[in-house]
């Protein structure tokens, strides 16, 4: 008889478990387990598949399960309450058309206030935050595929990760130890495809969840202007095999990422493929109306509002490759460069550089001068010229991403022998 009791408390006991570990699992489900790290262990991820298409990481659509419910009442040490800013503290939910909320969301790139949260619809847009919790996702609607990457505590955890077409519920990370974390999403993929990308929200698990203080800014903005050569347009392949497909592109593996990335810098890049400084491909606007406009593509009509350019401290320019069998004039090219600078507002003392190359094209480089002497005249003293090796074994003769780090490492070493950043 005892023999019997004790099979039967053991099938009792195993029962229970399995039901205890299967609500576990249900709490925690949702589109992609991008971070765990009780199994990654906070250790660097490797990056040597970066450059295969074969293995991205694809979200699911339309509803999702949601994180682990936060405590309704969180409390600190001493047993008294601590406020959130949570749109519905009760939920951990913190929706991106609440003031509050966005006070303590940091953005990096060319990024859009919209009226349902930030629009990320340039390479390298980025939401930062900090939060107290365990578990994240991020909540992101979207007209077509996207490629973003996902950063816990300054690691890399995941890239190429797809955002479908429709409503998205991305897992940033789970089992989190206790504790205020680091979370960054960023865009890998150009203005050139997937418009209207928009973070509508973030949901916190486990810990207090709640937002902590917003992350620093950086000492260096740099601001990048340019075409497919600063969009990381085919390098992730060879020949000329859709190499404008976002799935043949990781902007950041093209250089200006890389160079905010290894000057420890923020950054804006404000590229797209095709683009001229004034002719660039069919039915493309002039550079100067696309970056004057929020987003050229949805309204030319509504102006670049969302960040202050006065702020910049420096400014790298690489256009002229998509003007050049288009009518090029080195006399007329030295006024396009000196208007744009001029014209967009950044400070006097903002140092400029002048580059040509990467790819293959860099014979404009013949108006820098030129340009820089009429910069000159218009107050900007600091101004710089830099030429770079070019490079063709990517997609469609552009750089492929190992390449690209090539050209980083050059332009990082020119604008640190120039004490330029």
């Amino acid at each position: 008889m005892k023999k019997i009791i004790c099979l039967i408390l053991s099938f009792a006991i195993i029962a229970c478990f399995c039901s205890c570990k299967s609500n576990t699992e249900d709490d925690y489900s949702s589109s992609v387990v991008i971070y765990q790290e009780e199994i990654i262990g906070g250790d660097d991820v490797s990056n040597e598949n970066s450059q295969t298409q074969n293995n991205d990481v694809t979200t699911q659509t339309g509803s999702s399960k949601q994180p682990a419910s936060p405590n309704s009442n969180p409390t600190n040490s001493n047993g008294s309450a601590q406020s959130s800013t949570s749109a519905s503290e009760d939920e951990g939910i913190f929706e991106f058309n609440n003031a509050q909320v966005l006070s303590q969301i940091k953005t990096n790139g060319r990024c859009s206030a919209v009226s349902n949260g930030i629009e990320l619809d340039f390479v390298g847009s980025a939401i930062e935050f900090n939060a107290d919790c365990t578990a994240v996702d991020v909540h992101i609607d979207a007209v077509s595929d996207v490629y973003f990457s996902i950063y816990v505590d300054g690691k890399l955890t995941q890239e190429r990760v797809v955002i479908s077409s429709g409503s998205n519920a991305l897992t940033l990370a789970r089992n989190l130890s206790a504790g205020v974390h680091n979370f960054k999403l960023v865009r890998e993929t150009e203005a050139g495809t997937g418009r209207k990308v928009v973070v509508t929200k973030i949901q916190l698990g486990g810990g207090n969840s709640s937002l902590s203080s917003k992350p620093q800014n950086k000492s260096i903005l740099i601001e990048f202007l340019g075409d497919s050569l600063s969009s990381g347009y085919g390098n992730l392949t060879t020949g000329n095999n859709n190499a404008g497909d976002a799935k043949y592109q990781n902007g950041l593996k093209a250089y200006p990422y890389l160079v905010a990335d290894k000057l420890g810098a923020d950054y804006r890049i404000v590229s797209r493929s095709g683009i001229g400084l004034k002719y660039g491909h069919e039915s493309l606007p002039t550079f100067p109306e696309f970056y004057a406009a929020e987003n050229y593509f949805e309204s030319s009509s509504i102006k670049y509002s969302s960040s202050n350019s006065a702020d910049v401290n420096v400014v790298i320019v690489n256009l002229g490759t998509n003007d050049y069998d288009k009518g090029y004039e080195a006399s007329a090219y030295e006024q396009y460069y000196a208007d744009l600078i001029n014209n967009i507002g950044y400070s006097k003392n903002a140092k400029i550089v002048l580059m040509a190359g990467g790819g293959w094209e860099k014979r404009y480089n013949a108006s820098f001068e030129g340009a820089k002497a009429k910069l000159n005249a218009l107050g900007y003293s600091n101004v710089y010229t830099y030429t770079s090796e070019c490079y063709t074994s990517g997609g469609a003769s552009h750089p492929s991403a190992d390449e690209h780090t090539k050209i980083a490492d050059s332009l990082v070493n020119f604008l640190k022998q120039n004490s330029i950043a």
